[in-house]
């Protein structure tokens, strides 16, 4: 392509020239102004592209204008439109460029402005009335026409009837409504600039009807007084320009015309000083042009007040003063006018003497200078603003001053205490004011002023001694003043008064002490002496508690208080009193402090607060006294009444209903009616509770390992109880065990065994004696015989975590390889089961994170639908660097134990007991195989840090070894017998047993397979203490506890030994018989029976009975000697493949009944020769009691 335009080029001529023409041909613009841009390339036009460019080459076009082929057109011109302008031609593909045009200049001028304005007339007008509008356009360009525009009309102002244009103007004669709205213009000319801009809008309004006038008066909210500016304002409505105003006064006749105390400004009648003449009714007309014309306003009525007159007085009853004493002069103006600041002249001078804000002014010192005539005059911020001058009041200010005499009668004489004496003050002021003045005396200094008391009066220039006391002696002076501040004379010469004392001052003396206790007699005594020369002068003595609730008066001068009382404490004071003369004279306060005799009374009730209904409640009424020589006698109220009267401290009553409520007590020493009252204690009756045995978990049956808390609770809460646990029945109480923990209501099991399988009840005790609460019905703890068939496996194999660490739980069930459907759970002790959240992987795995201790718990999983679930583990998480993972516990003899420390770094030791242990420092895994019942404490790991430490408890491989003796402990002499060694594992896996058994603890068989062991014929050198023992080939070994056998003693040295006991036993004998034939059923009765004999003494006849499990003892009465005893009669049932025989009775005797002689110790042996086939379990003899303890097994 590039060549063929090559070739072109050579044959062509020189390239076309560029140009530009404007359309229209101008270059001079105005704004607004619309114009074209025309590129040319002559005849070439086909197949270019057209760039434009503004004030540079290099500075595209690109706003402002709009481009179309060969045309760029600037529609609306603008100032920023001005300068030169470029084309430049090219071809479509850009390979090809002419020359630049030659520039071309565009100028654009700012457009004239046209301005309106109204030349007559007004923008708020009335029908009828004219206006006239101009126009015209500023500039140097001449010869405009004029166009009218009216705001919302499409086109100009057209002439009508009432209308004329003018030129420039435009008038309206005579406006109509229609004429209102918004007027504009604009100029236009046959050469440039043709026209202008529109001119900014003028608003004219025409009313049809015309405004009312409003005439007002300010000030309008207050009072018009005497002075006072008024203006009267005339509005015609909201147009106020262009009307002439008219006033009227008293009648609408005649015009006001302008006087020297009024004016008018614009629609304003202005009154400078109001006087009464100026009281009346105002109109006011007006008018704008030659019409219209608006009617008269509404009257307005002025009334002008008197202003109020000021008076002046002095704040003193005289108007001659001395030089030095203050005059007030107190300006007041009548009426309800406050006034905010006043002003005082003197001798008719305009300038005030004095200005303030109060109403007084005051001459602190009057000269003889002030002398002369005062007035005073108020002003104030509210109405009226002033008041009129008072009128004038003289003063006249002396300059000397008079002399003061104090005078003294009587004139001659002792004067003694009670004696009347008085002294007289004379101003020498030729009585001028001399009422006014008023009397001041002193003592002992002129700086003591002598005031008014009960012995003594002020009366004008007097003053009155009536009692003389020894206070009274000493100098005396007057002095006389007036006035507020005082004015004061100078004072009197000194008189010399001179008291003497009648009696001593009384001392009171208390007896026996100070301190003393309530029901004590005290004894107060007044001492005080008379003067010699006043020995027949009669005292009376007053004797005071300082609080004043007690007060006695005698004429002796001892008093007695034969009891005194815990109120008596406090400040006693006795004083000493002559009547006739009424001196008194008064001992220093003295304490008496009265102890309180109880120190307290408590009361106490045992048991507190509840009680359960059939309890014995005991109240206790504890009294501490300071003098233990007082009786007491006690009450107890229940409610505030008395429900006992006694001597006794305690109070004990068999509670029922209706003996709840507060109860106190009171303690009264007898014979002294004082008596101190105990706090209260409210007693609740309840029903004796029921305590209720519950599981966490709440599974049907456990397994080996597994714990378990069963809780003991009642419906109610009761302070400081007391449980007891027991297991298959009340006689066998639950204590404290390596694996089971009694803590109050909780019983744990850490790893449950066969031996936990059973039946469990609690009881609930408290207070000495122990009151009880029914039992609890009995709960099964089911321990399942077989594995549970669910599995559950951790992976990693750890069940001591750090804080979000996961674990995934996997269950599956034993001989089934098939997947499953597993739900998973959690118990933590004291809440409720509750789903694991788990995260599925492989299936349906468990992945479970175990963020922090709030995960804590016993973890298993259920298969589904049947619910079968597995043993449970019991998973922690120790907030701890470094971590020793055990496995669950506690272990059993011959476990293979590994010990996992577990923290970031690569070596760790071990520690049992605090005594480090040998192992590889450069391994983590501490392993102990098999453990031992030695390796028991308390482990800890340590890398850089140390773990938590670990209690491992280590269980005996053997829960229980049993020698169990067929026929039983007492043989015949060659009767032969079988012994059976029952070893009982402590987990489902049973090892290899191998037996040994013993006699009087000498080996008779080592490490057999057989658990058996006989002997064919019984002898005396074989009796004996038999023992077992149980071990597996690892050494892990249990011995059981030892059983005599012995030799029965024949029937005829019973018969000979006994007595009448033969019979006796014989009954005996008969009723073991007939209860072990009772026992023959069949196999289809599963249910076991237990058979006791109760046997009485005194009938000699025996009655059997049944009886449940639990309670397998019966009860012998002896009522010739009035005692009962607790006697067992236990068969004990031996079942295994050779004989099932009722072997033996075993009869316990209690202590008090026991034949003292042991060759009276009776035995008899039952032996059935029949098979009984037995259902059930073999069951212990001789079943003991926690509640009795009077009896021993024989």
């Amino acid at each position: 392509m590039h060549t063929r335009y090559t070739a072109i080029s050579t044959l062509s001529a020189d390239p076309p020239e560029t140009r530009v023409t404007l359309l229209p041909p101008r270059t001079q613009l105005f704004t607004g102004d619309s114009v074209t841009l025309i590129c040319d390339v002559g005849n070439y036009s086909t197949g270019w592209r057209y760039s434009w460019y503004k004030d540079s080459t290099q500075s595209p076009a690109l706003h402002g204008g709009d481009t179309a082929g060969t045309r760029y057109t600037v529609h609306s011109a603008a100032l920023s439109h001005s300068g030169q302008y470029w084309c430049r031609v090219g071809r479509e593909d850009a390979s090809f460029h002419l020359n630049y045009s030659q520039p071309v200049s565009l100028q654009v001028t700012e457009r004239p402005q046209a301005e309106l304005t109204l030349v007559r007339g007004w923008t708020q007008m009335y029908a009828s009335e004219s206006f006239t509008l101009n126009c015209r356009v500023h500039g140097s360009y001449s010869e405009w026409s004029y166009q009218w525009h009216k705001k919302g009309e499409d086109g100009p102002v057209f002439q009508l009837s009432s209308s004329a244009l003018d030129g420039a103007n435009y008038t309206v004669a005579s406006a109509e409504v229609p004429d209102s709205g918004e007027y504009s213009c604009r100029g236009e000319r046959t050469s440039p600039p043709y026209y202008s801009n529109q001119s900014s809008g003028v608003a004219l309004r025409v009313s049809e009807n015309l405004p009312i006038l409003t005439l007002t008066q300010q000030p309008s909210d207050r009072m018009i007084f005497e002075g006072d500016t008024v203006t009267l304002e005339c509005v015609p409505g909201d147009d106020s320009t262009g009307w002439q105003f008219y006033w009227y006064k008293d009648s609408l006749n005649h015009t006001m015309d302008e006087i020297s105390s009024s004016s008018v400004t614009g629609n304003q009648y202005n009154i400078k000083s109001a006087d009464f003449s100026h009281s009346w009714r105002y109109w006011c007309r007006a008018e704008r042009g030659e019409k219209p014309i608006l009617n008269f306003s509404q009257p307005s009525v002025l009334e002008v007040h008197e202003r109020p007159q000021a008076v002046l007085t002095f704040g003193h009853d005289w108007t001659a003063l001395y030089t030095g004493e203050a005059a007030e002069l107190r300006c007041t103006v009548p009426g309800e006018y406050p006034m905010h600041s006043f002003q005082w002249y003197k001798d008719g001078n305009p300038c005030p003497v004095h200005e303030s804000s109060q109403n007084i002014y005051t001459l602190q010192s009057a000269q003889r200078s002030d002398s002369g005539n005062y007035s005073c005059q108020g002003t104030s911020t509210d109405n009226p603003s002033y008041s009129k001058i008072s009128s004038r009041v003289g003063l006249k200010v002396l300059v000397a001053q008079p002399g003061t005499v104090l005078s003294l009668q009587p004139l001659h004489g002792e004067i003694l205490e009670g004696d009347r004496v008085t002294l007289s003050c004379v101003v020498e002021d030729m009585g001028i004011h001399s009422s006014a003045w008023l009397y001041y005396w002193y003592k002992d200094s002129l700086d003591n002023t002598v005031h008014q008391s009960s012995n003594s009066s002020r009366s004008g220039a007097t003053y009155t001694i009536s009692s003389a006391a020894l206070t009274h002696t000493g100098r005396y002076w007057c002095r006389a003043g007036r006035g507020e501040p005082a004015f004061h004379l100078n004072h009197s010469r000194a008189v010399r008064i001179q008291v003497s004392e009648l009696f001593t001052k009384p001392v009171l003396w208390v007896r026996p002490g100070n301190s003393v206790i309530e029901g004590d007699s005290v004894t107060l005594h007044c001492d005080s002496q008379l003067n010699s020369k006043a020995q027949d002068t009669k005292l009376q003595y007053h004797y005071t508690e300082e609080r004043g609730d007690w007060k006695t008066v005698t004429s002796k001068e001892t008093l007695m208080i034969p009891i005194i009382r815990l109120n008596h404490t406090g400040q006693y004071q006795c004083e000493v009193e002559v009547l006739q003369k009424s001196i008194r004279r008064s001992s220093n306060w003295t304490k008496v402090t009265v102890g309180e005799l109880f120190l307290g009374v408590h009361i106490t009730a045992q048991p507190s607060e509840t009680v359960w209904e059939g309890e014995t409640l005991t109240l206790h009424c504890a009294a501490q006294l300071k003098n233990s020589a007082h009786k007491l006698q006690y009450r107890y109220m229940r409610e505030g009444r008395v429900v006992k009267s006694s001597w006794e401290d305690t109070y004990t009553i068999k509670v029922r209903q209706g003996d709840e409520g507060k109860y106190h007590c009171e303690a009264e020493a007898a014979g002294k009616g004082i008596y101190s009252t105990s706090n209260d204690v409210e007693i609740t009756v309840t029903e004796r509770p029921k305590p209720a045995v519950t599981q966490e978990p709440a599974w049907e049956r456990l397994y080996f390992g597994e714990s378990v808390t069963l809780r003991c609770g009642l419906s109610a809460d009761f302070p400081r109880l007391e449980y007891l646990w027991f297991k298959d029945s009340l006689g066998s109480p639950v204590t404290n065990t390596s694996d089971r923990s009694v803590d109050g209501n909780i019983l744990r099991i850490s790893s449950v065994l066969r031996s936990h399988r059973g039946q469990y009840r609690c009881l609930v005790q408290r207070g000495q004696p122990p009151q009880s609460t029914h039992p609890s019905d009995p709960f099964l703890l089911n321990v399942s015989d077989e594995p549970p068939r669910v599995r559950l496996s951790l992976s990693p194999e750890w069940t001591v975590l750090f804080p979000k660490e996961s674990v995934t739980l996997r269950c599956g069930l034993t001989g089934d390889s098939s997947a499953g459907q597993y739900n998973w759970y959690r118990a933590a002790e004291g809440k409720a089961t509750e789903p694991v959240q788990c995260q599925k992987t492989n299936g349906d795995n468990c992945s479970v994170t175990f963020k922090d201790k709030s995960h804590n718990g016993l973890y298993w999983c259920e298969a589904q639908p049947e619910g079968e679930r597995s043993a449970s583990v019991h998973i922690r998480v120790v907030d701890h660097k470094v971590i020793l993972q055990t496995p669950p516990l506690p272990l059993t003899e011959g476990d293979n134990v590994t010990l996992v420390c577990r923290d970031k770094s690569t070596s760790s030791s071990f520690y049992k007991d605090n005594k480090k242990l040998l192992s590889d420092p450069t391994q983590n895994i501490l392993r102990i195989s098999p453990v031992r019942k030695d390796a028991e404490g308390m482990y800890r790991c340590q890398h850089s840090l140390d773990s938590e430490e670990v209690q491992i408890s280590v269980r005996d491989l053997f829960s229980r070894v049993t020698l169990l003796v067929s026929p039983g402990g007492s043989v015949q002499e060659g009767e032969p017998v079988n012994l059976t060694c029952d070893a009982e594992t402590s987990g489902y896996v049973r090892p290899l047993v191998l037996y040994s058994f013993f006699r009087d603890g000498e080996l008779l068989s080592e490490r057999s397979g057989s658990a058996l062991y006989s002997i064919d014929a019984l002898n005396q050198t074989l009796t004996g203490s038999y023992s077992c023992a149980a071990e597996t080939p690892h050494g892990f070994q249990k011995n059981s506890t030892g059983i005599a056998i012995t030799l029965q003693v024949s029937w005829l040295l019973i018969a000979g030994a006994a007595g009448s006991g033969v019979l006796f036993f014989g009954m005996l004998a008969l009723c073991l018989m007939w209860f072990c034939r009772r026992g023959q059923y069949s196999d289809k009765q599963p249910d076991e029976v237990i058979i006791y004999a109760q046997i009485d003494m005194n009938k000699k006849k025996n009655k059997i009975q049944s009886a449940e499990r639990d309670s397998p003892y019966s009860l012998a009465q002896d009522t010739d000697t009035q005692r009962n005893a607790v006697v067992y009669s236990n068969v004990v049932y031996n079942k295994d493949t050779q004989q099932n025989d009722c072997s033996y009775a075993t009869v316990t005797f209690p202590k008090a009944s026991r034949p003292t002689d042991k060759t009276n110790e009776l035995y008899s042996l039952v032996e059935l020769k029949e098979k009984i086939r037995v259902a059930g379990q073999r069951h212990a003899a001789g079943a003991s009691s926690p509640v009795e303890h009077l009896y021993e097994e024989i």
